[in-house]
């Protein structure tokens, strides 16, 4: 996770499985203090939903303005059901190789979550359409519970 004052770059790098958020910060000489950009990706779909909601959190009390980006992938269930087998393959792979995914959102539910704990804005992408944008053509292959990319931001 890498956060950013006025102009300044900072990685802190954080096991989120057997330390916390703000532990690392302080270790790394992280100021809670200014205003900040979160960027958490490859991650979320790796830790249980407590570990993601409870480091959101801490984003969320940061000094404002604070923005967090991170990347996330739909529930298995949500998927169309042609779909389902190929999403099952891949959850399964991942799994044979020591890295299961824990997390899954739908936009909806985690919209709501940052609305609640205190973001007021949230924008919210399927990685085909942010693709689909910057090439300029139709992207397929990640069928309709693929990855999303959010921007949540709190600016007072």
């Amino acid at each position: 996770m890498a956060g950013a004052g006025q102009h300044d770059q900072l990685r802190v790098k954080v096991d989120f499985e057997r330390e916390t958020l703000p532990a690392g910060l302080v270790t790394s000489g992280f100021d809670r203090n200014s205003p900040a950009v979160f960027v958490w990706l490859g991650v979320v779909m790796y830790l249980t939903s407590n570990i993601v909601m409870a480091t959101l959190r801490v984003v969320a009390a940061q000094a404002t303005p604070v923005q967090v980006i991170f990347d996330y992938l739909y529930p298995p269930s949500s998927a169309a059901p042609e779909a389902r087998a190929a999403q099952q393959a891949r959850l399964d792979r991942v799994a044979a190789i020591g890295e299961p995914f824990l997390t899954f959102f739908t936009a909806e539910s985690i919209t709501q979550h940052l609305l609640t704990i205190g973001f007021d804005q949230v924008e919210d992408h399927s990685a085909a359409a942010l693709l689909s944008g910057y090439l300029g053509r139709p992207i397929s292959g990640f069928g309709a519970g693929g990855p999303h990319v959010l921007c949540a931001a709190r600016t007072g």
